[in-house]
């Protein structure tokens, strides 16, 4: 029904079915109704039973359609191979937002990631937060951001990501001047430091990144952002119970 209405849309923009449980049945239902729509820019699709074969159905769906850029997929648990799924289709969208929080990726899954990452120009937003995403998937993605240039913020709070991928993520900024605000948790904050203040290619790195923020944890209103930032931020709480207006501060700025 709602694909069928999907199809024929030109005036919903925004459309939320979390929680609904569609699975990967729905999801493919939906790829046919996004295939021919021209008006929606939003959707979310966390916590709906979606697998791996309704993620890559999905996106095969989103090749062509240059109408959604945000697409929230988060607390589907589909894991590596879904991840995989994700990565092949992530070229032939035109998303500039997505969100995979929650879905049991791991290092094999930050890999195919990463290679997507690689020479895209149209994402600007990759949410990773509650992955099981480990210091080798880090690196990983570290490895991948000198290569990108279109990824203003990226999420990977509440992974299992250890000082040494904190590390790799900080020493692959050197050679990106995109990125505006690396999400990692607190215990990070001490050991980026200590990298920022020895290595001097990492601190020019982040230094010619002017405005590249690190962040912690979570409270808008205590911490001066540039506007784009705090929409993203509160899209965040809105759209990711998990990410919640705490105590937002960061820990090392380069201001500008």
């Amino acid at each position: 029904m709602i694909a069928d209405v999907l199809q024929g849309n030109t005036a919903l923009k925004w459309l939320s079915l979390s929680g609904n449980a569609i699975g990967d049945e729905g999801a493919i239902f939906l790829a046919e109704g996004l295939q021919a729509n021209t008006a929606l820019k939003s959707l979310s699709l966390h916590n709906n039973l979606i697998g791996a074969e309704g993620a890559g159905r999905l996106f095969e769906g989103l090749r062509g359609n240059i109408a959604l850029k945000s697409l929230y997929i988060g607390e589907n648990k589909f894991g590596d191979e879904g991840a995989a799924r994700v990565a092949e289709g992530l070229g032939s969208t035109a998303l500039h937002e997505l969100n995979l929080a929650s879905n049991a990726i791991g290092d094999e899954g930050a890999r195919r990631l990463a290679d997507a990452l690689r020479g895209n120009t149209g994402l600007h937003v990759l949410g990773l937060e509650l992955n099981d995403i480990g210091n080798e998937g880090a690196g990983l993605l570290a490895d991948a951001l000198p290569h990108n240039r279109a990824l203003r913020v990226l999420n990977l709070m509440r992974t299992k990501i250890g000082d040494e991928g904190a590390k790799r993520l900080t020493d692959g900024l050197r050679c990106n001047t995109a990125l505006l605000l690396l999400q990692l948790d607190r215990e990070h904050a001490g050991p980026i430091e200590k990298v920022l203040s020895r290595n001097r290619l990492a601190r020019r790195g982040a230094e010619t990144n002017r405005k590249l923020v690190f962040v912690w944890c979570l409270e808008i209103r205590n911490l001066a952002l540039p506007e784009e930032l705090t929409r993203i931020l509160v899209r965040q709480s809105e759209w990711n119970c998990e990410v919640l207006p705490l105590e937002m501060q960061p820990f090392w700025s380069t201001g500008e």
